[in-house]
């Protein structure tokens, strides 16, 4: 192999590994992203909890100092612990673990030590919010008007707080020892380029912060001043770090030159806060001081990603970056109690009447849940009935309305238009039927409809008396003479069995059934008879089948209690209760066979 030979090999060789290396790098840098973001939801939820936290510290002091109208203590719990823009503080450290594999093993786990520490100091403050909340709930503090308790609980949440910070510290350097070994990118590269001159500007603003905690005047001075410095190469050179990128202009505003253009406004009002906290032309009245004031409300918000600030531009530029590059960790709220010395409290409130005052907010309170409640509960009575009586309303229109379609006058009587019929007459054929107005008038209609079926309808006749049975299976009303046969056979003799004669009727209805007909059991008697519960049930299941059950009461006069009891159970059946006479016995029958239009 030639020398010339060599060199080719040797040049595939290191292309080869400088691209392995590179893509290796990319994971790398991936993977500490990933705890990167981890951390600055922890720091939003951490803002959710300073919020409620630093609000709970104002109104102790105003209760201390008798401000509050009331000598009532608040606190507003933060409901959860929300994310920001990806997961959940929990689920976004599974998220690291299952996914920031491409870190050797003893950085994983570094990081993951010092990233469970951050949650776990989370945990805890959420557990003091909790205790906060019982002790209010108990109302505790109205026995102790210094509150010594609640300032105790403050100290302890200002102690995690702290502690927070540190291993925030802990994680954002162990992030900052190992990136170096995997930054090797194209200083040509545009997103190089811009994101460097940006990241310049943000390093200044985290050490003047760090400054501003200690109220190191003079550091806040140098770095205010290296603010500017960097803030005015970024402008200077912004056709130079924008000149590699594309131009084509994206909707959505994520396009590098939307980007940059944001990230310089967000940092010249960073810059402006810190010039007028240095001038100190705002005149801040703070009880924890100029610093702590302009650190929480006006610093951290033009750095932070939840007030738009410069580190959300610097990742969301990162984001867009066709090369790994670092995102940047975000700064925490610095939580401080006041006054830092329980023995600095000075109380004018009375014992005695704060505690007179919440008995009787208790009492009052009570009284009008009493009230309340008793207001609710005849409402609900109220409404019970109104829906009831809307109900049964709508149950005798529905009724009406199905009548009246299915009236019709005799003389003009026709089973056109109506659905094939499946009728299985249950006859009363007892000594009691025996009489001009009953059975005679029945047999009379019964021919009557005969002559106006058709074809496709059927007949059955089921008798009941000392006992049941079928004198009339199924038939087809082509078959006339056969059915009025069965019908002028029929004489009355012995007692009443109506129950046999209703279940051999159900089961005859069933076996000849007529899909989309109109199914239905016609009951003829002259007197009462008992109704049980499972007869309503059965009476209702077969309803649900699609099979009626309709009552024919014959009599010189109706009986009101016999005529309550079968509009109770026909009304269970989908079917009606009728009182038929002489008159009207004819044009009764037609209806039910009308029942079912087509």
């Amino acid at each position: 192999m030639t020398i010339k030979h060599l060199i080719v090999v040797f040049a595939i060789f290191l292309v080869v590994n400088i691209s392995a290396f590179a893509q290796k790098a990319g994971e790398e840098i991936k993977s500490l992203n990933l705890y990167i973001d981890f951390s600055n939801e922890c720091v939003h939820s951490m803002t959710q909890i300073f919020n409620s936290i630093e609000a709970y510290n104002q109104s102790a002091l105003d209760f201390v100092e008798g401000k509050n109208k009331k000598p009532e203590l608040k606190f507003n719990k933060p409901t959860q612990i929300t994310a920001a823009f990806f997961l959940p503080p929990d689920q976004m450290l599974q998220k690291c673990k299952r996914e920031a594999k491409a870190l050797p093993r003893p950085t994983q786990e570094k990081l993951e030590l010092h990233a469970e520490n951050m949650l776990s100091t989370i945990d805890s403050i959420a557990l003091y919010c909790d205790s906060i909340k019982q002790f209010l709930a108990q109302r505790k503090y109205a026995t102790e008007p210094n509150l010594i308790t609640t300032f105790k609980h403050l100290k302890s949440c200002e102690r995690l707080f702290t502690q927070f910070d540190i291993h925030k510290a802990l994680l954002e350097n162990q992030i900052q020892t190992v990136y170096p070994s995997y930054f090797s990118h194209d200083a040509s590269n545009p997103f190089v380029q811009a994101t460097d001159a940006m990241h310049k500007v943000i390093a200044a603003g985290k050490d003047m912060l760090k400054a501003t905690k200690v109220a190191n005047q003079e550091a806040v001075d140098n770095h205010h001043d290296i603010v500017f410095k960097e803030i005015s190469i970024l402008i200077d050179s912004k056709a130079e770090n924008l000149s590699g990128f594309a131009t084509v202009q994206q909707s959505n505003g994520l396009d590098p030159a939307n980007i940059y253009d944001n990230f310089i406004a967000e940092a010249n009002e960073f810059y402006k806060e810190s010039q007028a906290y240095l001038s100190k032309k705002k005149i801040v009245n703070n009880i924890k001081g100029r610093e702590y004031q302009y650190y929480n409300n006006h610093f951290i918000s033009r750095f932070n990603r939840y007030g738009g600030g410069v580190v959300y531009a610097y990742n969301l530029m990162v984001e867009q970056a066709d090369v790994p590059i670092l995102k940047v960790i975000e700064e925490a709220n610095w939580y401080k109690v006041y006054p830092e010395k329980l023995e600095d409290l000075k109380s004018d409130l009375n014992k005695e009447e704060i505690l007179a005052q919440l008995e009787k907010e208790e009492k009052e309170k009570q009284q009008k849940e009493k009230i309340e409640k008793e207001k609710q509960e005849n409402e609900k009575i109220e409404r019970e009935k109104r829906e009831k009586r809307e109900r049964e309303e709508k149950e005798r229109i529905k009724r009406e309305k199905v009548q009246k379609e299915n009236t019709v006058k005799v003389d003009s009587a026709s089973l056109e238009g109506f659905a094939a019929n499946n009728l299985v007459f249950l006859l009363d054929v007892s000594s009691s039927m025996d009489q001009p107005e009953k059975l005679p008038v029945l047999k009379e209609a019964f021919i009557y409809l005969l002559n106006l079926m058709r074809p496709e309808d059927y007949v059955s006749i089921v008798v009941y008396s000392g006992n049941a049975e079928v004198v009339l299976k199924p038939t087809s009303a082509a078959d006339k003479h056969l059915i009025e046969n069965a019908i002028n056979s029929l004489t009355s003799s012995g007692k009443s069995n109506v129950h046999k004669g209703l279940n051999l009727s159900f089961k005859t209805a069933t076996d000849n059934y007529i899909k989309g007909g109109n199914n239905r059991i016609i009951l003829a008697s002259d007197g009462g008879f008992e109704i049980d519960k499972a007869l309503y049930r059965k009476a209702a299941k077969y309803a649900d089948n699609d099979i009626a059950l309709s009552i024919i009461y014959l009599s010189k006069t109706e009986n009101s209690a016999y005529a309550k009891k079968f509009k109770e159970i026909t009304q269970q059946g989908k079917g009606n209760y009728i009182y038929v006479t002489s008159a009207n016995a004819r044009s009764e029958l037609l209806q039910e066979a009308q029942s079912i239009r087509k």
